[in-house]
């Protein structure tokens, strides 16, 4: 958010839908619940190339959303945008592949 507005729904690629759903539901009900947000994605429509996820909240509700969305989308782990979302200190990392148990 450039301009320090909170955006009121934001444009996916219909392409990467999944990776803010995440498995079961996971990804946007931990995002929810670390951002405060209402996130709702609409049912896929096969013609569309680009789905609009609504964001529904306070103002930086929102913001978190939309930059923890933001971030996934360029490849970004969905679980450290939700801890920071709580205010853990995040630290970057190039580890691949590591389960959390």
């Amino acid at each position: 958010m450039p301009d320090g507005r909170a955006p009121r729904s934001m444009e996916v690629p219909s392409s990467d839908i999944g990776r803010i759903i995440g498995r079961g539901g996971s990804t946007i009900k931990r995002l929810s619940q670390s951002t405060g947000c209402t996130i709702e994605v609409p049912k896929q429509d096969a013609q569309s190339e680009v789905a609009e996820v609504k964001l529904s909240g306070s103002d930086k509700q929102r913001r978190l959303a939309a930059a923890a969305i933001e971030e996934i989308l360029r490849g970004g782990d969905p679980e450290d945008h939700a801890a920071a979302a709580e205010g853990a200190l995040v630290v970057e990392h190039e580890l691949e592949g590591m389960d959390r148990q």
